[in-house]
């Protein structure tokens, strides 16, 4: 995984790394060095300790001298020189921990934060009696002192301050005009079945309702949620049998036993009995 690490100003022209291309020009025998050549070698060697998140870096003098496009022997002939000019040892970075500060780890200030914020947590307060009820009396009674002084000196602007009231939510009347909506009968439904209550005309009760309410009058009239007040009309409600009312169904059977009675006596008269 890739990380930052510090680059110094002063690396670029600092003598060191032309002496090392010097040196290993110098060699009988040899490819001539550039400084530039130095820098890339040296800043592999400071990536290479960056993964590793330490002092210590890996070392292949093949692979670099691949990038660099230059002889393996030539790549380690500048390992060596840097290492003959103290800027590494023995696989290590010298003085990389002067440079490259554990701050630079997100993971380590992590630490550090929550270690300080456990601290802060457990640190108790000034007096062990004074407890957080206490505490808040104190800032209340401090606020009113603050109030009550403010007051004698400006009494209009304490008057402004005051919060406004929160009014009660008021009632309406059932519109005259109004019906039960298709959405609410399904629920209605819903809410017997819920209960266990039979079977029941939604349609025939949504008259009722809408009737009754529209001519309700007084205080009871108005109501905060007229879809609740149904759903409440729903679970009360007693219902009807095959769209009749116990007074429509004695109605209706006078009506057909007395159509039997006359059919009966006319047949009677007819046949002479």
């Amino acid at each position: 995984m890739s990380r930052w690490f510090r680059h110094y100003a002063g690396m670029m022209s600092d003598p060191k790394f032309g002496g090392v291309a010097r040196r290993c020009s110098n060699v009988a025998g040899t490819q001539k060095v550039s400084r530039a050549d130095v820098l890339f070698v040296w800043g592999c060697i400071l990536e290479s300790a960056a993964e590793r998140n330490s002092a210590e870096f890996d070392w292949d003098a093949d692979a670099i001298g691949d990038l660099l496009c230059c002889d393996t022997q030539l790549v380690q002939r500048i390992h060596d020189e840097l290492e003959q000019s103290g800027l590494i040892e023995k696989g290590r970075i010298c003085k990389w921990s002067a440079r490259q500060f554990t701050s630079d780890n997100s993971t380590e200030r992590s630490r550090k934060h929550r270690a300080t914020a456990m601290q802060r947590c457990a640190t108790p307060p000034e007096t062990e009696t004074e407890t957080y009820t206490e505490t808040e009396k104190k800032k209340e009674e401090g606020a009113r002192e603050q109030v009550r002084a403010h007051a004698q000196h400006d009494p209009e602007s304490v008057s402004k301050t005051k919060k406004p009231r929160t009014e009660t939510p008021r009632g309406t009347r059932w519109p005259a005009d109004a019906v039960v909506p298709e959405d609410w009968l399904a629920e209605g439904e819903a809410y017997r079945e819920m209960g266990k209550l039979p079977p029941l005309d939604l349609r025939a009760e949504a008259l009722k309702f809408a009737n009754y309410w529209a001519a309700k009058s007084g205080g009871s009239a108005t109501k905060i949620d007229w879809k609740r007040t149904w759903i409440n009309w729903c679970l009360t409600a007693k219902g009807t049998q095959n769209g009749y009312g116990k007074s429509e169904q004695k109605s209706l059977a006078s009506e057909v036993f007395g159509g039997l009675y006359a059919e009966a006596r006319a047949a009677r008269e007819a046949s002479g009995n």
